[in-house]
Parts: structure tokens; sequence; C-alpha cells
């Protein structure tokens, strides 16, 4: 096998990277629903407009950002748990495999 033939070993990547990477994301969406989609409302007439010292949106965006946070680590913590029984049980039939080969 020639050093052509075998893949580049690739990092795996940082925990922090990617929930910084997360954060930023639920962060754009929180922002976008609070002032974009409230503004457009209000704009419409769909939603009354509220005092200018009552302004509602910053309260929006922080419990937009810790919900929509939340449920995305949930769902990474789900999955990740999925994933790891999944394999433990497939190497578990590999070694029931490997011990019915050698009886």
């Amino acid at each position: 096998m020639s050093e052509l033939d075998t893949p580049p070993a690739i990092p795996p990547p940082r925990t922090t990277t990617v929930v910084g990477l997360l954060a930023l994301a639920v962060l754009i969406f929180s922002y976008l629903v609070a002032y974009g989609l409230m503004g457009v409302l209000v704009s419409n007439d769909v939603v009354q407009r509220w005092k200018p010292d009552h302004d509602p949106r910053p309260v929006w965006l922080g419990t937009m950002f810790t919900v929509l946070m939340l449920l995305f680590l949930g769902t990474g913590v789900l999955l990740r748990w999925m994933s790891k029984r999944q394999l433990r049980r497939l190497d578990k039939l590999d070694e029931d495999a490997a011990n019915d080969a050698t009886s």
C-alpha cells in the first residue's frame, strides 16, 4: 500500500469550536425572530406596537436563545447516547459471532 492510498488523518473537531458555532447559529436565529420577524409584524400592524420604554424584544431574544440552545444540546446528548448504545450492541454481536465461530 502506497502513501497515496492512505487518507490523511483528520483531527476530530474540538468541542469548544462546535459549541461556539452552535451558540452563534442559535443567536442568529433568536435575533432574526426577536427583532426581524417582530419588526415586520409590527410594521404590518399584525402585532400592536409596544411602548418605547417597555421593549420586549431583548427578553424574547434571551428566552429564545436559552430554549433553542437547550433544545439543540439536548438533541445532541440524546443522539450521542443512542449512538454509543448502538455501537455497544454491535460490539456484542461481533463478540458473539466470534465466540460461535471458535466453538
